[in-house]
């Protein structure tokens, strides 16, 4: 719980810091005085004034925070004498390098945290010759575009495959069309195509292929039968009351069908053999027994020099940055459902969960969440970074800024389309953590 509760604050509170650093620090370079650096919004907690400005906590930390700097509202009346220090006394220039500073700190903070992890060691899956499926439904399109229990998954639409979660987003990507599949059966090379079902949010429905891995642990859920037995992350199930277990298929099939019943599990953990009794739970949506694990696989550390993990997060940055347009482009053309997107309370969510599986999947999350964070408030939305740097490129063409009248008619149209998003994907957290809740 404490884990859960410490997680998103660490990954909300590194994003919203950094971001408004940015544009502190923007500020201060260009003769700009700062009066408040707001981490948060609403009634203040705490707070502490140290030359001209006051660096205060508020109650609303999860949701941003603010820097609020000398003349950078419209009609607002100077405090004493105009010195030129004023936000909007700046040429449009200076003003939009200020605002740019934020979302630029948040694609660096990406890049360092990408950088450390590279070096620090990534856990990379051991898949030499591609994914290997178990077993195959019949009757899916999996079936019918010919895969077989045993097959190794080689390459997808031409891009090699190493992990079912690259896998499974070249799948989102792709929707609506059939996709070429390249496979290695026995030593031969097939080609085939398949065209994945999709659920009602829009995404690829791949339960129909089971993958053949070892009863290695992933993640293990909080509040679930495996929590409660001390079972780990990384723990490898070798025997189930006694039997011997060679695949994760196996294991599940067994638990599957112990609804309620103790259970002896002979556990390999860190090159020691453990015996740990659980006690599978009846999931009623999914009409089977668990014990709330995912599934893992052999993983190897790999270690980068500086340089090249540097080189390695500038790439990992770019193709999180192209995911994120391909994944609005298909929200946009309606191919997937707003329903997949997370607000701030299911990032709440999501962080804890995350932060279980430990603390370089943590950090990967942090990353992203930058990244999204950065590229999102560039976009030219009133109210954020990206709308303000376009009324300020339009006042330098102009040469005069907009009418006092026109900027608050747009400022109000952008607080409205920003309050009525957050509203929409709080109401889609809501509904998805109740289904969760309720699904236990």
């Amino acid at each position: 719980m404490l884990v859960r509760i410490i997680a998103p604050i660490f990954v909300f509170g590194i994003s919203i810091l950094v971001h408004e650093l940015g544009h502190f620090l923007a500020a201060r370079r260009a003769g700009i005085d700062v009066e408040k650096f707001s981490f948060g919004f609403g009634p203040k907690l705490v707070g502490i004034k140290r030359g001209q400005t006051e660096y205060c906590i508020c109650l609303l930390f999860f949701f941003g925070g603010y820097v609020k700097m000398a003349g950078d509202e419209l009609g607002e009346e100077p405090k004493g004498e105009v010195t030129g220090r004023e936000f909007l006394s700046k040429p449009p220039g200076k003003r939009s390098l200020v605002v740019l500073a934020g979302p630029l700190m948040n694609l660096l903070l990406a890049v360092i945290v990408y950088t450390a992890i590279f070096r620090i060691g990534m856990p990379e899956p051991v898949t030499p010759d591609g994914l290997r499926i178990a077993e195959v439904k019949e009757g899916s399109p999996w079936a019918r575009a010919g895969l077989q229990g045993g097959d190794r998954i080689t390459a997808l639409e031409g891009k090699a495959v190493e992990t079912w979660n690259r896998f499974f987003k070249i799948i989102v990507l792709n929707p609506n069309k059939p996709l070429e599949l390249e496979l290695n059966r026995g030593g031969k090379r097939i080609i085939t195509s398949v065209n994945p079902e999709r659920d009602e949010g829009g995404l690829p429905i791949i339960d129909d292929i089971l993958p053949s891995q070892s009863a290695i642990l992933g993640q293990v859920h909080s509040g679930y039968p495996a929590e409660a037995a001390g079972l780990c992350s990384g723990d490898e199930i070798l025997a189930i009351d006694g039997r011997e277990i060679n695949s994760w298929n196996e294991m599940s099939k067994i638990i599957r069908a112990k609804p309620g019943e103790e259970t002896e599990l002979l556990v390999k953990r860190d090159n020691e053999q453990i015996k740990v009794k659980v006690t599978p739970v009846l999931d009623k949506e999914k009409g089977f027994a668990v014990i709330g694990v995912t599934c893992g696989t052999g993983f190897e550390i790999r270690r980068y020099g500086l340089v090249q993990s540097f080189g390695k997060s500038l790439i990992q940055s770019k193709e999180d940055i192209c995911m994120l347009f391909k994944f609005l482009k298909l929200l946009i053309c309606r191919q997937i459902s707003p329903k997949n997107i997370a607000g701030p309370i299911g990032i709440i969510h999501i962080s804890g969960q995350v932060a279980q599986a430990g603390f370089i999947p943590l950090l990967l999350l942090i990353a992203l969440i930058n990244i999204n964070f950065g590229i999102i408030n560039l976009f030219p939305i009133p109210i954020v970074d990206g709308g303000h740097i376009v009324l300020f490129s339009i006042e330098a063409i102009r040469r005069k800024p907009l009418s006092e009248k026109k900027l608050v008619v747009i400022q109000k149209i952008g607080i409205a389309f920003l309050i009525t998003m957050l509203v929409l994907i709080s109401y889609n957290d809501i509904l998805r953590l109740a289904g969760e809740l309720l699904g236990r």
